[in-house]
């Protein structure tokens, strides 16, 4: 037995293709929306890390350079560098532990404990050379300094560098695809709709011209007086 539906509920049909339609799109877009945002945060954190590293190669280098020049200043300066060069050490102590705090990875972890372990012993040879100055064995003492390079040093947080780097790029990669899938999605399911509508309201007009005109014949029939006419029992639920 077929079913006939009632123009009403080809209407509904219609309507709910749309809004189904619809739903799609704003389905698709929140949800890459919501990975655009997950991806700026963590470019954020990255940056984050970024930014503590250059301050723990800045604080580093500093310290480095006060240390040279307390071992070449004259008496009465060499307190004022001392002061300098332990500030450098503190801030850098600090920035350490927050770095350390910013980490996730293993990985990164390695990194920054290879960074402690070089930090230390430079700490330990800075201080022995800075015992010889006081000493009054100056030349000794900045000779044994130069021969310690600073290097490694400045050098052991290159991969963590590196690999952050590599993320924020990975990152912004994905944020790229991402909205350009929201922007096709918009405009692949407006144009879907768009075309769908005018495609309901054309098929609509015909078929409801078409009944119209049967519905006219037949009252014209019967205005004539001849309902023998099969025409005048047509079918629908309209």
């Amino acid at each position: 037995m077929s079913m006939t539906l009632s123009l009403r509920k080809k209407l509904y049909f219609s309507f709910s293709v749309i809004i189904v339609l619809f739903l799609i799109t704003v389905t698709v877009s929140t949800i890459l929306n919501q990975r655009i945002v997950g991806l700026t945060q963590n470019i954020i954190e990255s940056n984050e890390r970024l930014e503590s590293v250059q301050r723990l190669n800045l604080f580093a280098r500093t310290a480095n350079d006060d240390g040279a020049h307390y071992l070449l200043a004259p008496s009465h300066l060499k307190e004022n560098f001392k002061t300098r060069y332990e500030a450098d050490v503190e801030y850098l102590d600090k920035e350490l532990v927050r770095l350390d705090g910013l980490v996730t990875t293993a990985e990164e972890k390695d990194y920054i404990n290879d960074f402690k372990m070089k930090w230390t012993q430079y700490l330990e040879e800075t201080k022995a050379t800075m015992a010889l100055s006081e000493q009054g064995r100056v030349s000794e003492a900045y000779q044994e300094f130069t021969s310690h390079s600073f290097d490694p040093i400045a050098f052991s947080l290159l991969n963590l560098v590196k690999n952050e780097q590599a993320e924020i790029t990975k990152h912004e990669q994905e944020i790229t695809s991402s909205s350009q899938t929201i922007e096709l999605v918009n405009y692949t399911m407006a144009g879907a709709a768009i075309l769908f509508s005018l495609l309901t309201a054309f098929l609509f007009a015909n078929y409801l011209i078409k009944r119209i005109k049967l519905l006219k014949n037949s009252a014209e029939t019967v205005d004539k007086v001849n309902l023998a006419i099969e025409s005048v029992h047509f079918k629908g639920k309209d």
